[in-house]
């Protein structure tokens, strides 16, 4: 303690790194009680990720009257969703680093307001680019402000059931889609488009409750087993790096595992939010009413949640291994979306959707995981952050890229065989880097030896 208050008087320490050494020493000194608390800020965090990605996974619910409004096509259209996922995943790494000076409260509450100013500007919207600004840019900004706080702040409060915690987290995004894309399209039918994206705008500006209620956590930055897998092992020098992604990250010697999961995982996401706006759309055009695919992407947002939940308790088990589940899951969800191609009835989308919904769900809530277990809970703000990004990325092509195919051949299931290829390509990347994975554990295992 006397070092920790040399420092903090010197002012080198952020004000992040004090609340977590102060969390470090409370926990080493008391007898740790898991909860509390934290279930609070679990439900804090729950309710942001329900508001923010039940809005961007629901974009689909707009397309058709922003068609008969704007005038626009349906390629550009689709940029407005994909962009807003885009921007606020491209801010991740600013933000990861605001956290780190700020805490996760103050960024949580500010990017609500944010958000739901960019909501409000959206709904005046008499063009592309005004949707554009509103829509996509500053909203996107509120969420990325929202996004990576909620994620990462659950960690800080749970030991045991880490992975449970954020599981429950992260599934709050399938009950977001479940709930937003009925509420919005019951809004629409009152009050119109805009009338529905104010009534969003008022639900963010509730998160910022919910910010207020992001507490520092009084776990260690540890894991429940020592330190994290991957920052045991020899590191390597790469200094170049080092000035990008920082030296911890930089140095390590499951760097190029890291950079295999991160392609893997921003080609599921290119292919993921290619059905959330395309397959209500391609549903309708084989006879299925407009109510019953809009329930389509419902179907997807539940089951999404039982994935996470599921995914969240197995890799809190000492027999799971994360990155084989991830691997396994995505390589089951490639069918699915070929088979949405050339089915008909109604009941054939329902139960693809949700096989599709439950096998991604698991996907995203097995990531964190698999981040502690590769590089350690340390790192799992950056590179958690660095994946977002790329999910920004991605998430900015693939529907758009989608719509332009639609709009090239006349077909809307084109647009699911596209995710298929992309989703068949990621599941390629996660296999080579579980392969890898394992090469590297063994090799370092026989070293130990």
């Amino acid at each position: 303690m006397v070092h920790g208050q040399e420092e903090e008087q010197q002012g080198l320490l952020s004000g992040e790194q004090r609340d977590n050494r102060d969390s470090q020493d409370h926990v080493e000194g008391e007898d740790y009680v898991e909860g509390g608390w934290g279930w609070v800020v679990v439900l804090a965090s729950f309710l942001c990720v329900c508001v923010l990605d039940g809005i961007g996974y629901s974009f689909g619910v707009f397309l058709e009257p922003l068609l008969a409004d704007l005038g626009e096509g349906r390629g550009v259209l689709s940029m407005a969703g994909s962009m807003q996922v885009g921007v606020y995943g491209f801010s991740s790494p600013v933000v990861a680093r605001i956290i780190n000076k700020y805490g996760e409260r103050r960024p949580c509450m500010v990017g609500a307001v944010i958000s739901a100013a960019g909501l409000l500007v959206a709904s005046y919207a008499t063009g592309i680019w005004t949707l554009l600004l509103g829509y996509s840019v500053i909203t996107g900004l509120g969420f990325g402000l929202m996004y990576l706080p909620s994620v990462v702040i659950v960690s800080k409060h749970f030991l045991v059931r880490r992975s449970l915690a954020t599981g429950i987290v992260l599934c709050a995004a399938g009950v977001g889609t479940f709930i937003m894309a009925p509420l919005a399209q019951l809004m629409m039918e009152q009050w119109g488009w805009r009338g529905s994206m104010r009534g969003l705008a008022g639900l963010c500006l509730g998160c910022v409750l919910c910010g207020a209620a992001m507490s520092p956590g009084t776990v260690s930055q540890e894991t429940k087993d020592g330190p994290g897998v991957g920052l045991t092992g020899p590191t390597v020098d790469r200094p170049c790096l080092a000035k990008v992604l920082g030296s911890d990250l930089a140095n390590s010697a499951a760097l190029p595992v890291f950079f295999l999961l991160a392609l893997g995982d921003m080609l599921a996401t290119l292919s993921l939010y290619i059905p959330y706006t395309h397959l209500p759309s391609a549903a309708m055009a084989t006879g299925v009413s407009a109510s019953h695919a809009a329930l389509l992407v419902s179907a997807i947002g539940v089951t999404n949640t039982l994935g996470r939940l599921t995914a969240g308790w197995m890799c809190d088990q000492p027999w799971s291994h994360p990155i084989v589940i991830i691997t396994t899951v995505i390589s089951c969800s490639v069918p699915f979306l070929y088979l949405f191609s050339i089915v008909a009835s109604f009941w054939f989308f329902l139960f693809f959707s949700c096989s599709f919904g439950f096998l991604t769900g698991m996907w995203v809530s097995a990531t964190p995981g698999a981040l502690i277990h590769l590089l350690g809970l340390p790192l799992l703000g950056p590179t958690f952050a660095l994946l977002t990004a790329a999910r920004g990325c991605a998430a900015l092509g693939g529907p758009p890229l989608a719509g332009m195919v639609v709009d090239l051949l006349g077909d809307r299931a084109m647009a699911l065989v596209m995710a298929g290829g992309v989703m068949t390509l990621s599941s390629l990347f996660y296999a080579v880097s579980a392969v890898a994975n394992k090469r590297r554990e063994d090799r370092r295992s026989y070293e130990e030896i």
